[in-house]
C-alpha cells in the first residue's frame, strides 16, 4: 500500500470500493471530500481494495492530517486487519495529525474514544424532555415543510453559528454551500424548514445515503428553538427514516448538551477513534505561537 495524492486518485475506483462496504459513510467519498477539505490524499493498494481518505492542509509547507469541518471522521474501507500496517506509515508520512478514524475494532487505533448517536430501528422511544418539547411545538403555530430550496436554510445556520461554534465560519459555510449543491445534484440532498406565519424560522439539512439519514446540519432562531422546532424537525425526520427501514444519524457530538439531545429523541451511543501525532519542528511551533499573538 501506498499514498496517492489527490491527482494521481482513480476516485471512481475508491468511490467504487466505498459504496462496497455496506456501512460505509458519506465522509468518505471523493466529492465530500472535495467540497469540505483543504486537500486530502489515499493510503490503498494497487487495485484500491482497501484503504482510507486523509484529509489535509498545508502550513509552512508542511502537510498535516487533520478533520475538516462536517467531515466527523474517515473510515478505514475492506479488509480491517490492513489498519495496522497502515497507522505507522501514516505517522511516518505525516509529521503531525488529528485523524479521526471509525474502525470496526476499536482496539486497532491508539487514541481517546470518541461518540456519535444513532438510531438503529424503530423500536426507539423518546424521553419526557423531548415529549415535552414536541407538545410546545404542537401548541406555537409553526410548520413544519419539505423544501427543495436550502438557500434560506445556509442562510440561518450563517446568521445564527458563524462565529458561536468551533470550525463554523465564512469558509466553512461557503464549503457548506459547495457541498449542498452536490449533493442536491445527486439526489442525497433532503431540506426540511419550518416557518411562522409563513416565516423561515429555520431548518435542517439531511443526507441520504447507504440506507441512512445523516443530520448535516441546522439552525433557528432563539425563539423557534425554545418551542420545540429543532425536536420536532429531527423527531419527523427520525419517524420518516425508521418506516424506510434505515438508519438515522444524528451526526455526532461529543459536548454533552449536544448529546443529550440527541439522546433524548432515542439515540444510542456508537464509537470511533480519535489519533493524534506531533513531530513537528521547534521552528514550525515558534511560528505559529508568533502567528497567534500578532492576530491579537
Amino acid at each position: 500500500m501506498r499514498i496517492r495524492y489527490r491527482k494521481e486518485i482513480d476516485t471512481s475506483k475508491w468511490d467504487a470500493l466505498v459504496y462496497q462496504q455496506s456501512d460505509s459513510s458519506v465522509f468518505s467519498l471523493s466529492f465530500y471530500l472535495d467540497a469540505l477539505s483543504s486537500d486530502w490524499c489515499l493510503l490503498t493498494d494497487d487495485t484500491y481494495s482497501f484503504g482510507i481518505a486523509l484529509p489535509l492542509m498545508t502550513r509552512f509547507g508542511i502537510q498535516q492530517i487533520y478533520t475538516p469541518v462536517f467531515v466527523r471522521y474517515t473510515e478505514w474501507i475492506g479488509d480491517q486487519s490492513k489498519l495496522a500496517e497502515a497507522i505507522p506509515i501514516i505517522q511516518s508520512t505525516f509529521p503531525a495529525g488529528q485523524l479521526n478514524v471509525k474502525a470496526h475494532d476499536l482496539g486497532l487505533i491508539q487514541g481517546k474514544q470518541l461518540r456519535f448517536q444513532v438510531i438503529k430501528d424503530e423500536a426507539f422511544t423518546i424521553n419526557t424532555q423531548a415529549k415535552r418539547m414536541l407538545s410546545r411545538f404542537e401548541r406555537s403555530g409553526m410548520k413544519i415543510q419539505t423544501v427543495a430550496d436550502s438557500k434560506p436554510i445556509i442562510e440561518r445556520i450563517s446568521e445564527e453559528l458563524v462565529g458561536k461554534i468551533s470550525g463554523i465560519n465564512e469558509r466553512s459555510v461557503h464549503r457548506l454551500e459547495k457541498l449542498i449543491r452536490i449533493l442536491d445534484e445527486k439526489g442525497m440532498l433532503e431540506v426540511h424548514m419550518v416557518t411562522f406565519n409563513q416565516q423561515e424560522v429555520g431548518g435542517v439539512i439531511l443526507i441520504h445515503f447507504n440506507g441512512r439519514t445523516l443530520y448535516l446540519k441546522g439552525a433557528f432562531t432563539k425563539d423557534a428553538k425554545h418551542n420545540g422546532a429543532m425536536y420536532a424537525v429531527m423527531h419527523s425526520a427520525i419517524l420518516s427514516t425508521v418506516n424506510r427501514n434505515e438508519r438515522f444519524d444524528f451526526g455526532g457530538s461529543n459536548a454533552e448538551g449536544v448529546r443529550r439531545f440527541n439522546v433524548n429523541l432515542g439515540g444510542k451511543d456508537e464509537f470511533y477513534s480519535c489519533m493524534e501525532w506531533d513531530r513537528l519542528p521547534q521552528w514550525f511551533k515558534l511560528a505559529q505561537k508568533t502567528i497567534r499573538w500578532i492576530r491579537k
